[in-house]
Formats: C-alpha cells, sequence, structure tokens
C-alpha cells in the first residue's frame, strides 16, 4: 500500500507539471497577440506608476500632512523691467529667449543657469515634439455620465545645436530674491555657422484633478530635464521639479543633487510703472501665480500654452468600465505633433503671470 501511495504522488506530479506546462503555454501564446506598444502608451504607463508613488497619500489628510516642502524665507516685492513684458520680440535676424535663474543664487551660477535656460526656450520656441495622453473617467450617477476625474500627462522636447559666438546677451539684471534674468538672442551671420554647443530640453507634466470627491482639487508633478554643453565643452545635466497638491506646492532644483529651494513666504512681484493698466486680449486668458518664482511661472504658462495647441491629430479610445475603482467609464484621448510659439507680451496682474502668444 506504501508503494502504490508513492506512485500516486509520482503520478500526481507528473500531472501537476503538465497542466503548469500547459498554462505557460497558454499564458505566453495571450502576450504574444498583445498589440505591440508605442512610446506614448509606454509614457502613460510611466505616468500612472509616477503618479501612485507620488501621491499615496488621501484627499482626506490634513494640509499639514499633504502639504509639500513649501518656500522658506522672505523677500520684498520685486518691480520686473519694461523690456521683459513686452520688449524682447524675436525678428527675422535673431532668435530671441529669456532665461530666469532659480532664487537665492549667485551672481556666477545665476548667469549660467539662466543662460543654458533661455538657450532652451529659443529651442522650444522653434521646435518642439509634443506627445498627450489624456484620460477621463466618467461615473453614471442617477442615469446620467458625470466627468469623475482625469489625468494628463504630456511630454515636450526639444532641442538645438548652436555656436558660443552667435550668444548676445541683450539684456540682464539680477533682481533682489537673488533671480538673474536674461534676454539672449541667437545671431544668424556667417562667423557662427560652426556649432560648439548643444540644448536638450524635456518637460514632463503630470497633472491630476480629483472631481468625485465634496471638495475637488488638483495633484500634479512638473520635471524638467536640461542636457547641454558648456563652454569648455564639458556635458552638463539641469533638473527641475515642482509638486503640487491643495496642500501648496514644493520645488526642487538642481544639477548633480535636487535641493529643496527654501523661502518662508511667497515672492510678489510688481508690474513696471505705466504697464500695471495692461489688459489681458481675452476674457480666457489664464495667469500663473508668481508666490513661487518667476522661472516657475513662467515655464507654467509656456507649457500650457503648448499643451493646448489646436493643431494635432488626436486618437479618442472608449474602454471598458472600471468598476473595481469606482467608475463606469473611461475615455482616452491620444495626440501627438510638433509645435512652436512667440510670445507677443507678459501681463503682470495681482501676483500672476499670464503670457500673450502670436
Amino acid at each position: 500500500m506504501a508503494c502504490q501511495g508513492f506512485l500516486f504522488s509520482g503520478e500526481m506530479k507528473k500531472s501537476l507539471i503538465v497542466i503548469a506546462a500547459l498554462l505557460i503555454l497558454a499564458i505566453t501564446g495571450i502576450a504574444q497577440t498583445e498589440p505591440v506598444k508605442t512610446p506614448v502608451d509606454r509614457n502613460y504607463e510611466s505616468f500612472i506608476q509616477t503618479f501612485d508613488a507620488e501621491f499615496q497619500a488621501s484627499p482626506n489628510q490634513s494640509q499639514d500632512e499633504s502639504k509639500p516642502a513649501g518656500p522658506k524665507g522672505y523677500y520684498p516685492a520685486v518691480e520686473l523691467p519694461t523690456w521683459l513684458l513686452n520688449g524682447w520680440e524675436a525678428d527675422e535676424i535673431r532668435q530671441t529667449g529669456v532665461g530666469i535663474s532659480d532664487p537665492g543664487m549667485d551672481s556666477v551660477q545665476g548667469f549660467q543657469q539662466a543662460l543654458v535656460r533661455a538657450l532652451a526656450m529659443i529651442a522650444m520656441s522653434e521646435n518642439c515634439q509634443i506627445e498627450n495622453v489624456l484620460d477621463n473617467y466618467y461615473l453614471d450617477k442617477q442615469g446620467k455620465k458625470t466627468l469623475g476625474k482625469f489625468n494628463s500627462f504630456t511630454s515636450l522636447f526639444s532641442s538645438k545645436s548652436f555656436s558660443y559666438k552667435s550668444v548676445v546677451i541683450k539684456e540682464r539684471i539680477v533682481n533682489s530674491n537673488g533671480e538673474t534674468i536674461l534676454l539672449v538672442s541667437l545671431t544668424r551671420d556667417l562667423t557662427a555657422r560652426v556649432p560648439d554647443g548643444e540644448v536638450k530640453y524635456l518637460v514632463e507634466n503630470f497633472e491630476s484633478e480629483q472631481m468625485e470627491t465634496k471638495n475637488p482639487f488638483v495633484l500634479g508633478k512638473m520635471r524638467t530635464t536640461l542636457q547641454y554643453a558648456d563652454t569648455a565643452g564639458q556635458k552638463r545635466v539641469s533638473i527641475w521639479q515642482r509638486s503640487y497638491s491643495p496642500g501648496g506646492a514644493g520645488i526642487e532644483s538642481g544639477e548633480d543633487t535636487l535641493r529643496v529651494l527654501n523661502f518662508d513666504k511667497a515672492f510678489i512681484y510688481l508690474a513696471p510703472k505705466g504697464t500695471d493698466t495692461v489688459q489681458p486680449s481675452s476674457e480666457f486668458s489664464q495667469f500663473f501665480t508668481l508666490e513661487y518664482g518667476l522661472w516657475n511661472a513662467w515655464q507654467s504658462a509656456i507649457v500650457s500654452h503648448l499643451e493646448q495647441l489646436d493643431v494635432f491629430a488626436s486618437q479618442v479610445k472608449n474602454l471598458d468600465e472600471q468598476s473595481g475603482k469606482g467608475f463606469q467609464g473611461l475615455t482616452r484621448v491620444i495626440f501627438s505633433g510638433e509645435g512652436a510659439f512667440r510670445v507677443k507680451a507678459a501681463i503682470v496682474k495681482e501676483n500672476n503671470l499670464l503670457l500673450e502668444f502670436y
């Protein structure tokens, strides 16, 4: 009887091995029939993972628990120069851009940072590769299809080769916040034909608006990666990122390691005298807060403009209901294309910035 029991166990093991093999073959077959993932799909999945990792806190937590590391320190109100708001339009001879350093930097480091950021803005203004995935989740409330929340991921990329001989600093100022602001142009003369510099600029913008709660709120993160070769030919990488939630916003910046930009109170900026009565050209114009610094607002305005360009061919997919997460339906919009921009003017009102484009 013991021998028969041993044989029975052996047969069971063989059966289990056969069943496992069949399951592996079946799973492999299913995997092989799945469609090949596009770069946009991979970026979207990366966004979901990043979003889940970054925002695990419940929206019902207290403001102190959910508030990112905010600004630390205090600076008096700064009056912005007139040329920053309306004196730097591009022409046929020059390509022009504005670069702004982080607050609290010394003049040498601030100049270098503002310079490469201005060059990145020039690259982006000429040509920008844009990819976006927008997910709209809908609830079924009393027979009505109601938007419950949306997630958005946008990737913007630009690159440009240039000669440092073609770089012209048209305007330069260091304000009391320790921000260096540069107006930079690239000439197109014959002496600058051989490029010895290059910038590559990547912006990843994540946003999620939760509307199914009693008090709707927005969570998000924007991260920029700027690769460049300095005047000595050394390749460097600068990273800047902002995370925000109902509790506030936290900004980090750096080359080797990210450091938190710590300031106690909000920054305050004033329009130059004589320009504070300028009105937006549209009642639907979008303003961006200046309380976290000038570069944050300037960059946010340009990213928002590029995201909203109505020049892309979009794909719309209606996916199955997401009952496990409490949503009845999901509509995904995917678009990709190229964009460019030219800033016409900037307006500052009540410590908010508006950029107007041609």
